[in-house]
């Protein structure tokens, strides 16, 4: 039987105080290469208000990440000069 390399994701906090996945591979006992994003929280007004850096190993992992950022605000996720997707935040509907 050969063995499966077993990925584990590690949540590190950095200096704005949000976690950047880092991915580490049981069998080599090493960090898989990582990418970096960008997310940017968007204002009601259009404008980034804040740009989180995102270390992720490929674009849907990156993807799910920003997804969690959404909280009232839509938010957009850049590598480099790339826009690789937009999250909209749920219009709050007051209850009646």
């Amino acid at each position: 039987m050969v063995p499966v390399a077993e990925k584990r994701e590690f949540r590190v906090a950095d200096r704005t105080d949000m976690a950047a996945t880092f991915v580490a591979d049981s069998l080599s006992g090493g960090l898989s290469a990582m990418a970096e994003y960008r997310a940017y929280i968007v204002g009601p007004d259009g404008h980034f208000m804040r740009a989180i850096e995102l270390d992720c190993r490929d674009d849907e992992s990156a993807k799910e990440y920003a997804k969690q950022l959404v909280d009232g605000h839509d938010v957009e996720l850049w590598q480099a000069d790339q826009k690789i997707g937009a999250f909209t935040a749920r219009p709050v509907t007051p209850p009646k």
